[in-house]
């Protein structure tokens, strides 16, 4: 193929295309007959438990318990290591994996973190989501002491908790709240908690950390929070079926996946509250991009891809695979007009945008998923009719990992720019149809994903597990 001088690449990864099941341990009635209970309950449901907070126009729901004042609780982390220093800290957990490291000497603070469904409570229902505000029962009558005890050693309790039945209808904002604050309640108003709900399914809902970046920059005010000691509880662990005998399999490793991300120690409520050996042979499902740390192969070079003649260039590939990534580095410096539904949003005004370009003598990309023959075939035709050739650039990136890109596009954009949702992607493998020269395209080339990131490959949050 004929070359033409390039412009040059620039690389930064900012341009990135980027059944719940349940387990009724316990029932809370042990709980409720503990000395002095009901004279409890009877005072603080007076009581003024703190504030609550609609985000980023409801894409986060936060509680901020009354009085809570980030630089208080550095004196408490210190507090906290005095005593643990004459040998009186408990830990946070157990020995069989919710204990934590030393502490930080009081200049930053420690973070407990906990999922809520499942793991702080069940619903007394016995079904897999809540069918009302008093649909809950404490997971373990063990949960408020445990958590006491995280609070006595300077720990801040904060719950992050994915609420997405929020979106779908299946429950409300009120009902949450409501739910929330009896659990709070139940286990005692000396008790402080943060709590960060995400509702919809966005760059704040686990395992992204989004609620976590939150707390850290905006409620800590950007205070040093203590990574080696803190800790998150959660029960979507990656657990088998019969992980102990007769339990079903975890809905998914979300929680997990969240602490790794965060950079934190994890465990499961089994093993934090009860003290139980944690199950070693969990699994990660979904793309593991960690494989991609090691990436030797080269990045494309603009002189290999661009022609120095006029001519249509065809994008074939998932939604999220890179083909916009793609354009930016390698067309757009070179004058490529870029033909994309997500601006234009019909077929029927790209392929205007399209004869536009050619008439003017500019080469064009079609950057779409273009699945199938039929939605290839009106850009074939128009470059016949303008006498250029259409190379075809057929993107090899797997659905998992397009799916990966997905939600970093959205995560690293802090949620401008939306993820794409699954049932675009079982479209495109509906429709699709291997891309063949005979449909008159001069050249099918083949493209794999090599990735570039500029980012320390260790804190980068393209590595983020998704």
């Amino acid at each position: 193929m004929p070359k033409r001088a390039t412009a040059p690449v620039k690389y930064a990864e900012e341009d990135y295309d980027t059944e719940e099941e349940t387990n009724n341990v316990n029932s809370s009635d042990d709980e409720e007959s503990d000395e002095g209970s009901s004279r409890k309950k009877a005072k603080l449901s007076e009581e003024q438990l703190g504030t609550w907070s609609e985000l980023f126009g409801g894409s986060l729901i936060q509680f901020t318990y009354a009085g809570f004042n980030p630089k208080d609780l550095l004196s408490k982390s210190s507090s906290a290591a005095s005593s643990s220093s004459t040998g009186d800290d408990e830990g946070t957990g157990s020995s069989g994996g919710g204990g934590v490291g030393s502490s930080s000497g009081g200049n930053m603070i420690k973070v407990a973190g906990f999922d809520f469904d499942s793991t702080l409570v069940n619903t007394k229902s016995g079904r897999a989501f809540a069918t009302g505000p008093s649909d809950w029962v404490v997971w373990d009558k063990s949960v408020a002491a445990k958590l006491k005890s995280a609070q006595n050693n300077g720990y801040l309790l904060v719950i992050f908790t994915n609420q997405n039945g929020i979106a779908k209808g299946k429950l409300t904002v009120r009902a949450l709240k409501e739910r929330l604050e009896g659990f709070m309640r139940h286990v005692g108003t000396d008790l402080k908690f943060l709590i960060f709900a995400a509702p919809n399914e966005d760059h704040f809902r686990k395992p992204s950390t989004g609620m976590w970046n939150h707390l850290r920059e905006q409620v800590l005010k950007g205070l040093s929070i203590d990574m080696g000691s803190s800790i998150y509880v959660g029960d979507a662990a990656g657990r088998p079926k019969d992980w102990a005998k007769g339990k079903k399999k975890d809905h998914s490793c979300g929680d997990r996946k969240f602490a790794l991300n965060v950079g934190i120690q994890f465990a499961t409520p089994e093993a934090y509250f009860w003290g139980h050996k944690e199950y070693t042979k969990w699994t990660l499902q979904g793309f593991d991009i960690k494989s991609l740390h090691n990436t030797k192969v080269e990045p494309y070079k603009a002189e290999d891809l661009i022609s120095e003649k006029q001519e249509v260039v065809m994008f074939v590939g998932f939604p999220a695979s890179g083909k916009s990534t793609f354009f930016k580095r390698y067309f757009e410096p070179n004058g490529y007009e870029h033909v994309n539904r997500d601006t234009l949003k019909t077929p029927a005004a790209c392929l205007k945008a399209c004869v536009a370009a050619l008439e003017k003598g500019k080469s064009v990309v079609i950057d779409n998923t273009n699945p199938d023959a039929a939605s290839r075939e009106s850009y074939i035709d128009a470059a016949k009719e303008h006498n250029v050739p259409v190379r075809c650039f057929r993107f090899n990136t797997s659905e998992e990992l397009a799916k990966h890109l997905n939600v970093y596009r959205e995560n690293k954009t802090r949620g401008q720019h939306k993820h794409v949702p699954g049932v675009a992607y079982n479209m495109y493998k509906k429709k699709f149809d291997e891309p063949k020269t005979s449909e008159g395209f001069s050249e099918v080339r083949q493209i794999n994903f090599i990735p570039v990131v500029t980012e320390d490959k260790a804190n980068s949050s393209f590595y983020h597990y998704t």
